[in-house]
């Protein structure tokens, strides 16, 4: 099960303790040890100052990592502020242009187990961070991270304000020489909203490779009994190059072309899963190594378009997860944003 990101708001700098807090408290609960925890500490507590003081507010999202072999905690701070002018004086370790702790993004990055910032001139920044809990018994000398690049997935998954569970739902399977995801937007929000993207969600757990159509009937199936969801699936096949999509409701997708950063909109049919479907057709498209699929619910307006961000197609999954969640988010309903980097 892909985690929940926690949404930590950032207006005032009485609210950097609380980020704090919350920080360690998601590292204790990860099984984190005292020393890795005093890094989620520092980190967290450097992001929320910049975040106050330097990128006039915005938020940390805060969860548990997805994809790890031991605990690890993901931090991403983002904000709509005058963006960092001079990123690589900025990422010299000690390094502060403002009363923070003044260690800078240099120090955030040495303590972090994989570090990418998204940032420029008026275009606000994202930061990520990820710490990663020591392996137990191994001597200080010899700890390495468990993994060395950040993953080639990432989804952001919020639920509404006012609720606990977030009513969308999301699941990246690999395989050898393919991939295949889906993400679930349920109908309204709230708990019942959640159940009927989990369940299209299990349906797409016991066959992940199956046709993109076949999987979406198979949904509807499945969903009969809940308040249905709006469904989409998109399967990657490497050695032949191609990706077959297929959707039913408003999940917007995209491919980002790695080399022109254009983008492909890929179409989904009217109707709710569960429900009332009609036609169910996939569609098959050319894909290349590193091009983006970028599939998001109706939490994120759709009226985006890859040329508004340049240079962030280059980034890791999670700052283009982030940064699209910052800008598209309506801020009324369940948001989730999936971004894949093919490989």
């Amino acid at each position: 099960m892909i985690p929940q990101l926690h949404p930590i708001d950032l207006h005032d700098s009485s609210q950097i303790g609380e980020a704090r807090r919350m920080a360690m408290r998601a590292a204790h609960c990860a099984g984190m040890g005292e020393t890795d925890c005093g890094r989620v500490s520092i980190i967290a507590t450097e992001l929320a100052s910049n975040v106050i003081r330097h990128g006039q507010g915005g938020e940390i999202l805060l969860g548990a990592a997805a994809d790890q072999t031991r605990p690890a905690i993901e931090l991403i701070a983002i904000d709509r502020g005058p963006g960092i002018r001079d990123l690589g004086r900025c990422m010299t370790d000690g390094y502060s242009s403002g009363a923070s702790l003044g260690q800078g993004l240099g120090a955030i990055g040495r303590l972090s187990d994989a570090m990418d910032v998204y940032s420029g001139p008026g275009r606000g920044a994202a930061i990520y961070a990820r710490i990663e809990a020591a392996a137990r018994g191994a001597p200080a000398s010899q700890q390495t991270p468990s993994s060395q690049t950040p993953s080639s997935w990432f989804s952001i998954r919020v639920p509404a304000f006012g609720e606990v569970e977030c009513g969308d739902d999301c699941r990246v399977a690999a395989g050898h020489n393919r991939i295949a995801a889906a993400v679930a937007d349920g109908l309204g929000h709230g708990p019942l909203a959640a159940k009927a993207a989990l369940q299209s969600m299990l349906v797409f757990e016991q066959s992940p490779f199956s046709p993109p159509d076949l999987y979406l009937k198979m949904a509807h199936q499945a969903l009969h009994s809940t308040r249905g969801a709006a469904v989409a699936c998109a399967r990657v096949d490497y050695d032949r190059g191609t990706m077959i999509y297929a959707g039913i409701g408003n999940i917007s997708s995209s491919i980002i072309d790695n080399h022109s950063h254009q983008g492909r909109s890929l179409p989904s049919y009217n109707g709710t899963v569960g429900l009332q479907i009609g036609q169910v057709r996939q569609f098959e498209y050319p894909v290349r190594a590193g091009d983006l699929l970028v599939m998001h619910s109706d939490g994120l307006t759709a009226r985006w378009k890859p040329s508004d961000y340049p240079g962030l197609w280059s980034r890791i999954p999670a700052l283009v997860a982030a940064v699209l969640y910052r800008d598209l988010n309506r801020k009324r309903d369940d948001a989730t944003v999936l971004v894949v980097r093919l490989q």
